[in-house]
């Protein structure tokens, strides 16, 4: 049922985000959102914003917060295993 959600009665629900670019673009980039912060993964550099504070994603956070990069990067890495293997699943 929508109507509690669209009526903001609804308890809030933590939901972590998970997206990476195409296998076949130049760039290899993937990111995991967690509430109000979301690491990404650029090659060797991790990323870390504060969303909350920082929309336009100008302060990154890793050298302040590497207790949140330890926290999310082991989940980026476990979503990408198993996308990979749904993915070979699936031919």
């Amino acid at each position: 049922d929508l109507f509690p959600i669209l009526q903001r009665r609804a308890p809030r629900q933590e939901r972590t985000f998970f997206w990476r670019s195409a296998p076949n673009s130049n760039r290899t980039q993937q990111a995991v959102r967690q509430g109000d912060w979301k690491l990404v993964v650029d090659a060797n550099h991790l990323l870390l914003f504060n969303l909350r504070d920082d929309i336009g994603e100008r302060h990154g956070r890793a050298a302040q917060r590497p207790d949140i990069v330890r926290r999310l990067r082991p989940l980026l890495g476990e979503w990408a295993l198993s996308v990979d293997a749904e993915a070979k699943a699936l031919k």
